[in-house]
């Protein structure tokens, strides 16, 4: 997998990124794979160990209350540095500044700003229709369920209707991380 990727990077001028690339054997890909291990219905993948009993447990885990973002800052400098083509950092154009909405100086006021971005510039959830290899998305879906309009299978929409969309803002946290998993030590996450 490594080989087929480094290839395509470098002959995009990518060589920089082929190199952070593991090597994955499909042999081991075969060992790790999920496909099916949750039916063939499935769109969520891991996401299925989030149960109800786990968010449970993993709540019992807060002592502080305390919150930290995880969140990425938007800003041209960003972490887009071109290796990938059309990843681009966000671009903010301010379109209205200090606009009167009533013709009155004294009454209401707006300021407006429009952003032009690649997703990938900021934090953000990745469905499973983000990465493919021989032309399958996760669980067997074709690659071709994607098109300009986006993805009609595995996109992160579907989160909303999984367990995960409750926990998703509670896992990150370390303390309820380490939880969740001394509270389900079976549970493996990819």
């Amino acid at each position: 997998m490594r080989d087929v990727l480094a290839d395509q990077l470098t002959a995009a001028g990518s060589s920089v990124l082929s190199h952070a690339i593991p090597a994955i054997s499909p042999d081991i890909a075969a060992r790790i794979n999920n496909w099916g291990r949750w039916g063939e219905d499935d769109q969520i993948g891991t996401l299925n160990f989030l149960t109800d009993e786990v968010v449970k447990e993993a709540a019992l885990c807060i002592r502080t209350g305390k919150r930290i973002s995880l969140a990425y800052p938007l800003h041209k400098d960003g972490l887009q540095t071109g290796v990938i083509p059309g990843r681009v950092n966000p671009l903010k154009t301010m379109v209205s500044l200090n606009h009167g909405m009533l013709g009155d100086p004294d009454m209401f006021h707006t300021s407006d700003d429009v952003v032009t971005m690649g997703l990938q510039c900021a934090t953000h959830w990745d469905g499973l229709c983000h990465a493919m290899y021989g032309g399958k998305l996760y669980n067997g879906h074709d690659a071709s369920t994607i098109t300009e309009w986006g993805a009609s299978v595995c996109g992160i929409e579907q989160v909303k209707s999984s367990p995960g969309e409750v926990c998703c803002w509670t896992l990150p946290s370390s303390t309820a991380w380490t939880c969740w998993n001394r509270a389900t030590p079976s549970a493996t996450t990819t």
